[in-house]
């Protein structure tokens, strides 16, 4: 496909947010493009796809346009990427998960929030529940990496004893720790092993108060 074939493309798609057509028709002519290799496409529709999957954020919320399917108009915030679908799980209704196709997906303007700074060994609280399975609002967590976008935590205060799998390799703290669900089972998913979006976090300072958040620094500091 030639450039000028692959704008018209992206202007007709993407018109519907001028914002997200005019970041992607720049990234066209950038050097170090992110999203549109138009030169090994020659489908319309496997542009769009591409753009779409390589563009979705983890922590994003997108709009999932499938006229048709129940979930068509809903907006959801997605978690993984794989093989060229998006997993995320419905904003207002953590529990629900979904695999969107790339067709589906339609980006919408992102709720501004000023990301705080973490460190390695601060104690946050996880203000979504979907980052945090099975533990409260409230509940404080230790950071114990953290990337550009992303942290991996460990609770403050365990509820559940954990598994590790000695056998396997993990690339991050947590890849190879799982809950235990109960004697002989295994939660597939737990805080340890998620990618947290950091605009997910709130220093734990800030969630108790000084004086409390202080205190808790000081007890985990000695182990407490």
């Amino acid at each position: 496909m030639d450039k000028d074939k692959a704008i018209s493309i992206i202007k007709e798609h993407f018109s519907y947010n001028e914002e997200v057509m005019n970041e992607i028709l720049q990234d066209v002519d950038a050097y170090n493009r992110k999203w549109c290799f138009f030169e090994f496409i020659s489908s319309d529709t496997i542009l769009i796809n591409e753009i779409n999957y390589k563009r979705s954020k983890i922590g994003d919320t997108i709009l999932i346009n499938s006229p048709g399917w129940k979930y068509h108009g809903y907006l959801a915030v997605v978690e993984k990427k794989r093989f060229g679908r998006v997993e995320c799980y419905v904003s207002n209704n953590p529990g629900v998960t979904l695999k969107v196709g790339c067709g589906s997906v339609r980006f919408v303007t992102q709720e501004k929030k000023e990301r705080i700074n973490v460190s390695v060994g601060d104690l946050v609280i996880i203000e979504e529940n979907r980052f945090r399975p099975r533990y409260d609002e409230g509940d404080v967590f230790k950071v114990v990496w953290k990337g550009a976008k992303y942290v991996r935590v460990v609770p403050r205060n365990p509820r559940y004893k954990i598994h590790v799998y000695a056998s396997r390799s993990g690339k991050r703290p947590g890849d190879t720790i799982r809950e235990y669900a109960g004697e002989n089972s295994i939660y597939k998913e737990s805080v340890y092993s998620l990618d947290i979006p950091i605009d997910k976090l709130q220093p734990a300072k800030a969630y108790y108060g000084e004086e409390m958040g202080g205190l808790l620094g000081d007890l985990d500091s000695i182990g407490l």
